[in-house]
């Protein structure tokens, strides 16, 4: 970040989340190990039997934690652009900068293919009218009015809107078109 940068806004990998998230994860095979432990000559079998999704575990939150120890940069408002991080969808990060953004929009909706039916919040890049980059927002949540107030500093009065989607596609290189109505009632006219 620059000098320039005090009203810039940015989201990082934080711990009580990731604490969170490596307890919902690790506490079935933890208690099956440790019942097996107790009582380890009749018991064992119930300690291999969390062994093995203990260690899936452990293998499976290993890069959260990383990226947490880290404090990775998940989404930024800013001098340079907008920054998208890597998201539990595993999307590479990307910077886009202001000459290619016409605004930031936030957006909930399932993804097709899921078979949970869950919603997920995503936050997106919009150009000419469509959502050209997404992520899907696990662990941190959008702060709207801090993101409109950098976005109108650093893009130059640019909004940051809510867009209206129920389905979004699974991968990362889709383009997300955005209803003309929508655009009309949403779009400023630029200043930059």
């Amino acid at each position: 970040m620059q000098a320039d940068d005090a009203s810039a806004y940015e989201v990082r990998q934080g711990w009580p989340r990731t604490a969170l998230y490596v307890a919902a994860l690790g506490s079935l095979p933890a208690i099956l190990m440790m019942v097996g432990l107790r009582n380890w000559s009749t018991l064992y079998p119930v300690f291999l039997v969390g062994l093995v999704p203990g260690t899936i575990v452990v293998f499976a939150v290993a890069g959260r934690v990383r990226r947490t120890a880290r404090r990775e940069l998940l989404f930024a408002i800013d001098a340079q652009g907008v920054f998208l991080g890597r998201d539990d969808l595993d999307r590479l990060p990307m910077r886009e900068p202001w000459q290619r953004v016409d605004f930031v929009v936030y957006f909930t909706g399932r993804q097709s293919g899921d078979a949970s039916g869950m919603t997920r919040r995503f936050v997106g890049i919009v150009r000419r009218g469509n959502i050209v980059s997404y992520r899907a927002m696990s662990g941190w949540s959008l702060n709207k009015r801090r993101a409109t107030a950098a976005a109108v500093h650093f893009g130059s009065g640019m909004p940051v809107a809510k867009a209206p989607f129920q389905t979004v596609p699974r991968g990362s290189l889709h383009v997300l078109p955005l209803p003309r109505e929508w655009l009309a009632a949403n779009t400023v006219p630029s200043t930059r």
